[in-house]
């Protein structure tokens, strides 16, 4: 095993510091290094955490940089090492010790922290999301009324608020709704809206850096807190706790919090206290929407964006998809753009083949045993495989593949999933999800085939 010297791994953090922001390749690169075994580049990293990220978020622009260094592909693998992990820990302690040398909280160039645009002003709001037009039914009206009572009257009415729902289903939307009415209506309140994985990238990065202090002040001192994709922080035990102790002092000091997850909060892999914390206020859930406010919330998108689209057609989206707002708002879109492109008026006949891939996904229940009988027969291969640990590639990708189809064709959560597939954890199955999406993006084969297996699932 030989050290990997320049230009390789140079070359590749090169490109990699090219493609990511400093804050991001700071945080996650700077404290690896790599080695060769045989023909296989080994990346080591300073803990499981960072090697579970960097596959889950960096791994495409990581195999390009390796790819583009070395001018051909490289196999390679991760390994978490103590030499990394005390690169990694050396850097932090260099900069608590140049903060005692100098009696202030002062460190090292290269891992100064600098609070993100993220967290200085929170995710930048899509003002188009408003109580407006948010389109209200027997699914959603009584997660509507919390949060507009919450927009109303920060930390006075429902605190803490926990919406909870399916993906695509307007969560985003009522978040984005509370923080722009209290921005709007109340100016001089500080609102910081963010997601899970911000909150996660922002703590980690003021642990390499030594400036907690900081991070724990410019989560605090706030008014109105919104945290998007609460289930993210599952398994994560740091920032949990960390989470754990912001909330306690946001809600001492009476500031309001708001958060959301695609699960109940019992049904959220987190410690006790942190979800007895969340049960504190008001839980609400949303639904699927019925065929009515399905109709209603393609009419309004239509006359928000100015769409010229049939009834006959909007009833057809409507019928046809049922359990993903977002997905249904994009068919819409879709069927408008075929028509204003090909200068053609829009049929029910046209629309119906422009969605031809998508019309019906969710007419037929389908259940998790089904979708993993048809993989394992596509993939020539056992279920019992399957649902296993066998890492063999093919086995991996048919694995990939069904909890991909699973969370397109099914409404299980992401936890159901992979409690199906022997257990594997939250992370596991978004890492796949992700790995599938990838492929699919750059390989038409692979398009035709998961195609074809979803056709066949649903038979």
């Amino acid at each position: 095993m030989t050290l990997v010297k320049e230009p390789l791994w140079r070359q590749t953090l090169d490109l990699l510091s090219s493609k990511l922001d400093a804050s991001s390749y700071d945080t996650w690169f700077s404290s690896t290094s790599a080695t060769w075994t045989e023909n296989t580049l080994v990346i080591h990293v300073p803990s499981q955490f960072i090697l579970e990220w960097i596959s889950m978020h960096y791994l495409p622009a990581l195999r390009e940089s390796i790819e583009k260094a070395a001018g051909k592909p490289v196999e390679f693998s991760f390994k978490v090492d103590e030499s990394s992990r005390k690169r990694w820990e050396d850097q932090i302690k260099k900069g608590h010790d140049a903060a005692l040398e100098t009696g202030t909280k002062a460190v090292p160039k290269a891992i100064a922290y600098q609070p993100s645009a993220e967290i200085l002003k929170g995710i930048p709001l899509n003002q188009r999301y408003n109580f407006d037009n948010f389109i209200i039914g027997n699914s959603n009206r009584f997660a509507c009324a919390a949060s507009m009572a919450v927009g109303e009257s920060p930390s006075m009415s429902y605190n803490p608020l926990f919406i909870y729902g399916k993906v695509g289903l307007g969560k985003t939307h009522l978040l984005h709704a509370i923080a722009n009415h209290i921005r709007r209506t109340q100016p001089e309140k500080r609102v910081l809206y963010v997601s899970s994985e911000i909150f996660l990238n922002e703590m980690v990065r003021c642990l390499r850096s030594n400036r907690m202090d900081e991070f724990r002040t410019g989560f605090r001192d706030i008014d109105v807190l919104l945290v998007d994709d609460i289930q993210f922080m599952e398994k994560k035990d740091s920032m949990q706790q960390e989470f754990y102790q912001t909330f306690n002092a946001l809600f001492e000091h009476s500031k309001q919090i708001v958060a959301s997850s695609d699960s109940h909060p019992r049904d959220i892999q987190v410690f006790d206290k942190l979800r007895s914390r969340f049960e504190w206020g008001l839980t609400v859930d949303i639904q699927s929407p019925d065929l009515e406010t399905r109709i209603a919330i393609l009419k309004k998108k239509c006359e928000l964006e100015g769409l010229m689209v049939p009834n006959d057609v909007i009833l057809l989206i409507a019928e046809s998809m049922r359990n993903n707002i977002r997905d249904m708002e994009g068919s819409l879109t879709r069927v408008a753009a075929y028509a204003s492109l090909t200068k053609q008026e829009l049929t029910l006949d046209q629309a119906r083949q422009v969605l031809r891939d998508v019309l019906n996904i969710e007419t037929r229940v389908v259940g998790i045993d089904r979708i993993q009988n048809e993989t394992a027969a596509n993939y020539n291969i056992k279920v019992s495989e399957l649902r296993g640990r066998t890492r063999t590639a093919n086995v991996v990708m048919a694995r990939q593949v069904a909890m991909y189809i699973a969370r397109e064709l099914t409404q299980a959560s992401l936890t159901e999933i992979g409690e199906s597939f022997g257990g594997k954890n939250h992370s596991t199955v978004i890492y796949a999800i992700e790995r599938v999406r990838e492929e699919m993006e750059k390989n038409g084969v692979f398009v035709s085939q998961v195609d074809n297996l979803v056709r066949r699932i649903k038979a």
